[in-house]
């Protein structure tokens, strides 16, 4: 095995591999499956999942980026980095990365979140490790080709600028430009502004990749029918040439009290309205977070939910409602959205508040207790069942601070949530003196 370009003894790599931990979790279908975390010499932290019988090897490489990290004045270069690596490296065109993609039936894609930049690869046990050393072509020799740059840039401002024809993220962008204030990095989208991007160059894009895909940076997560043994073999062969370096750290964010304004009010053409508002919440994993993330539940995200009952059905108020909640590794935010007419704003804003009032009286009944705990059990089941889902969840929860093991604590929290603690969650965090409140009302005919 090579190490840029030098041979490792047999004793650095049982050395190598001396510190492997193993964990254990049970599959959806109650089997139970093994979950090793182990480090290479670079200080790459790997997951391996063994799933028994499953035919497809899925591999997910995170790197802390994302929004979070970014420079005040280049915010979207993680999204321009992303769409920039299966554009060409040192040994393969563009053309030739898919090529190599096509000749093995395997799918290759790279995204950036808030929190995290994100590059996936799965494909069929027997081509496993041809996929793990085209992954990690991409990942660590991109080299950003001008004419591709220049392609991607002008992609990365066409996204941010239709992100003006959605009323959903008209008011979601104002809505985090005014909750988390100017200088917090949530306050911006993945995608960037069109000023951010349009200041971006081929070099700033290059140092960003140099910058973040460096060995104790990434985490690097294997799921699926592949011994722990064969993923070390594969990704020590591949990753070993991935340069160590520091682990880049979240900037000091700007907190609450910063903000300027409760409020804002925003006309545009759209025909209809739309109506947010947001509160302060738990990130990842503190006290909260697993109540709010069953109030969600409970309130939004579907027919059956509160709000849809509520607003929709009986009242006739909305066309569209729903409760959000996402997992942040830093400050995050509950909102609550309604998209309506604009006559029903001001009857749905009242009675919006007495659903929320309702909640930090009472609670949930034991009915819609019981049945967001199924819910939200079923979805999690549904979302674990494939070798590239279970790849994400191990390296998402490792990237935010957690482990694998976390993934079923998680469930289990909730399962045993009763209303007095979901109750006293909703009276801690929807306090109305934080919250923001964003209108989009349609334009008159004469403006």
């Amino acid at each position: 095995m090579l190490s840029v370009g030098k041979k490792r003894t047999a004793a650095s790599i049982a050395t190598l591999f001396a510190s492997a931990v193993l964990l254990t979790a049970k599959s959806s279908g109650g089997e139970t499956l093994s979950v090793n975390t182990f480090k290479l010499e670079n200080g790459l932290e790997i997951i391996h999942r063994e799933i028994p019988r499953h035919p497809v090897v899925s591999v997910s490489v995170f790197a802390r980026a994302g929004v979070l990290y970014e420079p005040q004045g280049k915010r979207g270069i993680s999204y321009l980095t992303q769409s920039l690596l299966t554009k060409g490296t040192k040994t393969r065109s563009a053309e030739a990365i898919a090529a190599d993609s096509e000749k093995i039936g395997a799918g290759i894609s790279a995204s950036a979140d808030k929190d995290y930049a994100l590059v996936e690869m799965g494909a069929a046990r027997q081509h496993a490790e041809a996929a793990a050393a085209l992954l990690a072509d991409v990942v660590i020799n991109p080299v950003f080709p001008k004419a591709e740059f220049d392609k991607e840039k002008s992609a990365a401002l066409a996204a941010a600028l239709s992100r003006k024809d959605r009323i959903f993220t008209v008011a979601d962008d104002l809505s985090n430009e005014i909750f988390y204030g100017d200088e917090h990095p949530y306050s911006s989208p993945e995608t960037g502004t069109q000023n951010s991007l349009s200041n971006l160059s081929r070099e700033d894009v290059a140092r960003w990749h140099a910058q973040t895909y460096r060995a104790d940076n990434v985490v690097v997560s294997v799921a699926g029918d592949i011994t722990l043994d064969e993923t070390r073999r594969i990704i020590t062969r591949n990753y070993s040439a991935m340069p160590s370096g520091g682990l880049l750290k979240v900037p000091k964010t700007i907190k609450f009290s910063g903000r300027k304004k409760n409020s804002a009010e925003a006309k545009h053409s759209f025909r209809q309205a739309f109506l947010m508002l947001s509160y302060p919440a738990p990130r990842v994993g503190e006290p909260g977070y697993a109540e709010l993330k069953l109030i969600a539940g409970a309130l939004g995200s579907r027919m059956s939910g509160r709000l849809f009952r509520e607003l929709r059905e009986k009242r006739s108020l909305a066309y569209e409602v729903n409760a959000l909640y996402a997992t942040r590794f830093a400050d995050s935010r509950f909102a609550f959205y309604i998209g309506l007419d604009a006559a029903n704003i001001v009857l749905a804003r009242k009675e919006l508040g007495r659903i929320i009032a309702e909640v930090k009286e009472t609670g949930l009944s034991d009915e819609e207790l019981a049945e967001t705990k199924r819910y939200l059990s079923g979805i999690w089941k549904l979302q674990r069942q494939t070798a590239a889902k279970r790849s994400f969840y191990d390296g998402f929860w490792t990237i935010m601070g957690k482990n694998p093991a976390y993934d079923e604590e998680y469930l289990s929290r909730i399962k045993s949530l009763d209303n007095k603690t979901v109750r006293e969650a909703a009276r801690k965090f929807f306090d109305d003196a934080a919250s923001v409140e964003i209108k989009i009302l349609p334009l008159k005919e004469s403006e």
